[in-house]
């Protein structure tokens, strides 16, 4: 069942009952939706739940957040900024919230080093499609059975949170970041992206080269330190922890 209901100010939510994902309906009706300017579509449960590189994201029914925000993005805006925006706009909330979340590259938020969030973005003939998924009241013995430590705001606080007011809160804090972001780019986001990064300092390979990441620069690619000294920068590359890490 689809539902569509007015959001704060000039963003329209359709909320639905059941889909694959979020992200791919989506795609999938891209040419019915009129975002005027931002359009969030939510669902109470997906079926078929996916993250970045096509892994999937379990999605029961009633317990979580699955939220893509469709958009038109203005003309040289760089797309690859756009994760890291709603990844500070989730942190930014979970704060609030009374959290002490952190961001690890290139799309997941971490909780006590246990993902809670993860996101993924699309751009199709200059419209983005910008998803997040956000474990709220998933207990901890279904975070448990997934197959990289998760956890959810529920397994953290022992208590249930509001989905809809969340994602209220981060449709608004969203929709503000976004306004800043399409007028100066990433450079006022780089500071607060940095505090909140993690494994800042430490070693990490990237392209098949090893070194100690230090920070996002500030158009957000990654820079990493390599043994001989140099600085390489990237926003594409998967990484990996070394062994001492976590």
């Amino acid at each position: 069942m689809r539902r569509r209901a007015k959001g704060f100010q000039s963003m329209d939510y359709i909320e639905l009952e059941s889909v694959t994902s979020s992200h791919s309906w989506a795609k999938d009706h891209l040419s019915e939706l009129k975002p005027n300017p931002i359009l969030c579509i939510t669902a109470n449960e997906q079926t078929a739940g996916r993250g970045r590189m096509s892994r999937s994201w379990v999605s029961p029914r009633d317990q979580n957040l699955y939220a893509t925000f469709v958009f038109f993005l203005p003309p040289k805006t760089p797309a690859h900024n756009l994760c890291q925006i709603i990844s500070l706009s989730t942190a930014h909330v979970l704060k609030n919230a009374g959290f002490s979340p952190v961001i690890k590259w290139p799309n997941d938020i971490l909780l006590n080093t246990k993902k809670c969030a993860g996101t993924l973005c699309e751009v199709v003939d200059q419209t983005a499609i910008l998803s997040i998924g956000l474990n709220i009241n998933m207990p901890k013995d279904l975070c448990d059975t997934i197959d990289q430590p998760a956890t959810s705001l529920l397994a953290e606080k022992n208590k249930e949170f509001s989905i809809t007011a969340m994602r209220g809160d981060i449709s608004k804090q969203l929709e503000q970041d976004l306004k800043l972001f399409f007028k100066d780019g990433f450079a006022p986001f780089q500071s607060a992206y940095n505090t909140l990064l993690a494994k800042k300092g430490e070693p990490i390979t990237i392209d098949s080269k090893q070194g100690i990441l230090q920070g996002a620069s500030q158009d957000g690619r990654l820079e990493v330190k390599l043994e001989n000294g140099t600085i390489i920068k990237t926003t594409d590359y998967e990484t990996s922890e070394t062994d001492h890490q976590e």
